[in-house]
């Protein structure tokens, strides 16, 4: 039996087998926060506070909880540990009601018949999960039946199926610009048929042999998975998240924008589940949104760097004070990929007072925002794409341009007036060049692909004294955990969050796309 009120070491036994899936007290607080982490605090238990303070942020009693248990792991002596500064960003788009991890890295997960148990396999091994108390089962995906309709020689403009059946060949006449390269078995007798057009877009259709028509088609943003429920009537595509449409007329049921991988569908098509780098989430299908509106997290979009004093974090583009995990504003970036091969390299630089971006977008051209989201500056004449490299000194105040078109210069210009300072030969140094301003601003240092660079000054153009920088600070993800590690490669901390961490300067603070942690006790271990 257990108390109402549970210390920090009682909790991790709790967690250790098996948290209810309710309860009172303390032990109630925990099983509501961290119910979608059930299976992984079984495995690591020492976890449980990392866990409360991230997926019950902003709740008052999951707060408190975590502050007293804070105390005990302080008083303790046990270490550094990762304490969230905001709400875990995924679970608040889209509805993930469980998380799983395990060893395998690349698998494509399965539901069993009656959806108690979820899993993931590779073709040799395989890995599963009771869904109600996130235990380790030894099960196995059930055996598939053979498939009626084979894709054979996938061509532009042909879809060519093979009837195991009948022992007969159909030919189903699709647009000219299509290629399709899979097929799958709908129990009305139709095919479902997936693959790209001639400009890369994904694309999937309905098709009928017998008739040889197509019921509906549709475009995706890449060439996608796909997932079938067993009864048919229901198909998820994995490309730019997962967008969940009718079979019978090809109407988009829910859009989960953060899920991303190679998925399934349970048989009572109430889940999806996707597996994308060892860590496999189960969504719940009845609560997403049947909105068309995407996150704008695509090419071009930071995915977490902190200015140079660290009180800023760009994510996305949203803006967040770098120490609170505050949200100052939600900044209207236009650096979508397909406009020229998309925005230029190094395009996007955070200030200590704003953010500066070189734009794709013909007639935006670059901006300079202020923290309050608002316009200080822009000149839509500077308009930079793919084939142009950029890099900002730290205050802003000059940045360098490479260009593709004229490759053996790299010129220093004035950051508002777009004045030329200096213009140097690059061809004997690198080809695609590095740079990197000192901190001062002062001196560039133009970095071949391998070893050191050679360090100009930025008002002669002339070589200087090398200079050093801060090293760039990453954790590492290893079955879906996000590990903030020292540099010989010992683990410092770890948190459930399934992308790479990069540091804030002093190392204290580390974030990524849809999370964002301070290293309690402090930085020290680093």
């Amino acid at each position: 039996m257990v108390s109402a009120s549970l210390s920090l070491a009682d909790a991790e036994a709790a967690a250790r087998r098996g948290l209810p899936g309710d309860g009172e007290g303390d032990l109630g607080v925990l099983a509501r926060s961290c119910r979608r982490e059930r299976a992984l605090l079984r495995e690591h238990p020492s976890l449980t506070l990392t866990c409360l303070a991230q997926l019950g942020f902003g709740r008052s009693d999951a707060t408190r909880l975590a502050e007293r248990w804070s105390e005990e792991w302080t008083a303790a002596g046990r270490g550094p540990w990762l304490r969230s500064l905001r709400a875990c960003q995924p679970a608040a788009t889209a509805p993930t009601s469980e998380t799983y991890r395990g060893s395998l890295r690349s698998a494509v997960p399965w539901f069993s018949e009656d959806s108690t148990v979820v899993g993931v396999t590779d073709g040799r091994s395989c890995e599963a999960w009771d869904r109600t108390s996130g235990l380790r089962l030894a099960r196995t995906p059930r055996s598939a039946a053979p498939p009626r309709f084979t894709l054979t020689d996938p061509d532009f403009g042909r879809l060519r199926l093979v009837d195991s059946v009948e022992g007969r060949t159909y030919h189903v006449e699709v647009d000219e610009f299509d290629k399709l390269q899979a097929a799958i078995d709908l129990p009305d007798g139709k095919v479902l048929a997936c693959g790209y057009d001639i400009d890369n877009f994904g694309v999937a259709m309905s098709c009928d042999p017998a008739s040889n028509t197509v019921a509906w088609r549709v475009h995706l943003d890449g060439e996608p998975a796909v997932a079938v429920s067993a009864c048919g009537t229901v198909a998820a595509f994995s490309d730019k998240g997962v967008t969940v449409v009718d079979c019978a007329t090809g109407r988009r049921l829910a859009l989960l924008p953060d899920a991303r991988g190679t998925l399934a569908l349970s048989d009572d098509r109430s889940d999806v589940a996707t597996f994308e780098r060892g860590e496999m989430r189960v969504w719940d299908v009845r609560a997403a949104s049947k909105d068309s509106r995407r996150d704008r997290g695509g090419d071009g979009l930071v995915t977490a760097r902190f200015s140079p004093d660290g009180r800023l974090l760009l994510c996305g583009s949203r803006l967040f004070d770098g120490g609170t995990g505050e949200l100052l504003t939600e900044l209207p970036l236009h650096t979508p990929g397909g406009i020229e091969g998309g925005p230029a390299r190094g395009c996007t630089a955070v200030l200590n007072d704003g953010v500066l971006e070189a734009q794709a977008t013909l007639g935006v051209g670059m901006i300079r925002w202020a923290t309050s989201g608002e316009v200080v500056w822009s000149d839509p004449s500077r308009h930079y794409s793919l084939s142009d490299r950029l890099s900002f000194s730290a205050d802003g105040s000059r940045y360098t341009h490479w260009s593709n078109q004229d490759p053996n210069v790299l010129r220093i210009l004035e950051t508002e007036s777009g004045r030329e300072v200096r213009r140097l030969e690059v061809d004997a140094m690198c080809r695609y060049p590095t740079v990197v301003f000192s901190p001062d601003g002062t001196r560039i240092r133009v970095e071949r692909r391998q070893g050191a660079g050679a360090t100009r000054a930025v008002d002669t153009g002339r070589p200087a004294e090398p200079f050093q920088t801060r090293a760039v600070r990453r954790s590492r993800v290893r079955r879906g955990l996000s590990e903030v590690c020292r540099d010989d490669g010992a683990v410092v901390a770890r948190a459930p969050v399934n992308e790479a961490l990069v540091a804030s300067p002093d190392g204290r603070f580390w974030a990524g796309r849809y999370a964002h942690f301070v290293l309690e006790p402090g930085a020290s271990e680093l």
